[in-house]
Parts: structure tokens; C-alpha cells; sequence
């Protein structure tokens, strides 16, 4: 009944990369170039919570990283990324 760990580090991923493009104004999105996750305990069904905060951003490359609680506040997983912004292509 425990999440499988990919969907985890995938919610992780998302938020560092939502953090970027909010961090950016809505301006950039960040792709990530690398990411590491540590996984403390199970997280089950239901519901979670995912606080990012960017570390450090560069021209280049930007450093983020990530918490996932489960509903009890307790620390499920941790990353931490280096993302490439870019800025968004307008069409």
C-alpha cells in the first residue's frame, strides 16, 4: 500500500521545478539536470505535502531543494537538484 519511490521523487521534482518558474516570475522554466532523493520513511494513499526553496540561482544553473511530509507532518523524503533556466518560448 506504500507510494512506489519514482512517484515520489516525480512529486519532488515537480515542486523544485514549480519553485523555479514562481522564483522566475513565470518568466523561465528550469529542466533538471540532476537530482538526489533520500527517502526517511513510507508515505501511503493519501493526502501530502511538498515545501521547495531555492538554494542558490546562477545565469547558468539554479539549486533547489524539496521536502514531501505525509498528513502527520512527518518527513517522508528529501531532494536536492541543479536545474538549467531557460526562458520560456513564446510562439
Amino acid at each position: 500500500g506504500a507510494i512506489q519511490g519514482g512517484f515520489i521523487a516525480a512529486m519532488l521534482d515537480e515542486a523544485m521545478g514549480t519553485a523555479a518558474i514562481i522564483a522566475s516570475n513565470v518568466t523561465m522554466n528550469a529542466p533538471t539536470l540532476e537530482m538526489k532523493v533520500s527517502f526517511f520513511r513510507p508515505l501511503f494513499a493519501g493526502s501530502a505535502t511538498v515545501e521547495a526553496k531555492i538554494l542558490k540561482w546562477g545565469k547558468s544553473t539554479c539549486f533547489i531543494e524539496a521536502e514531501l511530509f505525509d498528513p502527520n507532518g512527518k518527513l517522508v523524503a528529501k531532494a536536492s537538484a541543479t536545474q538549467a533556466p531557460k526562458l520560456f518560448k513564446r510562439f
